[in-house]
């Protein structure tokens, strides 16, 4: 796609707002990394999406790291 055809931002939300929305589970680590990037995209500090997506994956892993601790600690401090 070339820069004249290039969609805009508005053009690509409504293409989504019209296309269908799975519906299921959503993997913990994915939810978690939606939450991150909602924020990091928030923030407006990062530029690049590999880096925003990286950058989100990598808070889900430490929030899932983080959940994991919290239950064993229960489970051996009842």
């Amino acid at each position: 796609m070339n820069r004249q055809n290039k969609k805009t931002l508005e053009q690509e939300a409504q293409e989504f707002l019209k296309s269908e929305i799975p519906t299921g589970d959503v993997p913990s680590r994915d939810y978690f990394a939606g939450a991150a990037l909602s924020g990091l995209l928030a923030s407006g500090k990062y530029m690049r999406s590999d880096e925003i997506v990286n950058q989100a994956f990598c808070i889900s892993c430490l929030m899932l790291d983080h959940k994991k601790i919290k239950i064993n600690r229960l489970r051996l401090n009842p």
